[in-house]
């Protein structure tokens, strides 16, 4: 494989470019000494001098009979990058050609001004020049979560072992999910991806899902029969049926004692453009309206919603959402999907 290395002369790049090199890739090495010239502005040189390059190149060919081609330029000069993205003609770029150090970023501001340059700059036309030069090519980002300051979580070391919200709170892995009234199968698709065993019921064959082959699509609850479910999400669909509270009951078969039910419904108080009151009522099939198209049957209201859930024998365990975005949209908010 053709690989390009940003950043290689640093204590990471060069290590990943000779481990590659060893293994028969054909390795190129990006990088302008940036690191190097910090280094000496700071006092901060490593113990032990560092020789350029292309003589790290040249002893490490001595050694081992396998060769990496070395240029020296800097990714924020685009048409440079470009032109090295055009003659490596890459399969895979590994981006580290950024100012690592987190002390330095905050020192004053023309490190801070430098840092974000650098490193905001390098990405972005990295971005563009893949597109341009080499658009099947694959870019792997590494860096470090401190690099402009602690954040407000822990920083792991090596690999994190990362569940959104739902799956924890349903206490399990891999738990099962029932999406009823799945319409064309996109909130499956996405549960399905963050770790859900999903099953997806839409009554609809002509609506059906757009793919089916990371869940399980039925149209009839009969093929369900008996199963139960550690988590069941109504995106949308209580406002289409004849009667909310029957089929709110009717999912209750689905449920084990401690499963989650999400649902979300079009808040009939709230408008497109912001939390002004509906002035169109009834639908007068004129205006903009949360009603529109008249497949809705029915309008919720924050307080009718709960009181329906209440009646339902259901018990809230988080605050509600109620607003105009799209399920993918909500669930990657929500659930840190």
């Amino acid at each position: 494989m053709r690989i390009l290395i940003l950043g290689g002369d640093g204590y990471l790049g060069w290590p990943t470019a000779m481990h590659f090199a060893m293994r028969g890739h054909e390795v190129t090495v990006f990088d302008n000494y940036l690191r190097r010239r910090i280094a000496l502005q700071t006092d901060s040189e490593p113990l032990l001098p560092l020789p350029p390059l292309p003589e790290r190149a040249r002893r490490f060919e001595l050694e081992t009979g396998k060769h990496i081609n070395v240029v020296i330029g800097d990714c924020c000069d685009h048409e440079y990058l470009l032109k090295a993205v055009q003659e490596a003609s890459p399969e895979a770029i590994v981006h580290y050609a950024e100012q690592p150090s987190a002390p330095y970023s905050m020192a004053d501001r023309s490190s801070a001004r430098l840092t974000l340059e650098n490193n905001l700059g390098a990405t972005f036309n990295l971005i563009w020049a893949v597109l341009e030069a080499a658009p099947d090519c694959h870019i792997i980002k590494l860096g470090t979560m401190g690099e402009y300051g602690t954040p407000n979580i822990d920083i792991e070391e090596g690999w994190i072992d990362i569940n959104h919200k739902l799956v924890r709170l349903v206490g399990k892995r891999s738990p099962r999910l029932l999406d009823f009234g799945s319409g064309f199968g996109r909130w499956a698709r996405a549960a399905a991806r963050a770790g859900f065993q999903v099953h997806a019921y839409e009554p609809s064959t002509a609506r059906g899902a757009e793919s089916v082959d990371e869940f399980t699509l039925v149209h009839d609850l009969a093929e369900i029969d008996g199963m139960k479910f550690d988590a069941i999400n109504l995106e949308q669909v209580l406002e289409h049926v004849p009667a909310p509270l029957d089929t709110l009951h009717q999912i209750r078969a689905y449920m084990e004692p401690n499963s989650i039910l999400r649902i979300r419904v079009p808040n009939i108080t709230r408008s497109l453009e912001g939390p002004e009151i509906w002035r169109v009522w009834p639908y007068d099939g004129t205006h903009v309206h949360v009603m529109a198209p008249f497949e809705h049957l029915h309008g919720f209201t924050p307080e009718s919603f709960i009181a329906l859930s209440r009646r339902a024998d259901l018990r809230v365990i988080s605050g509600l959402r109620f607003a105009f975005t799209h399920p993918k949209a909500w669930f990657r908010e929500r659930f840190e999907f």
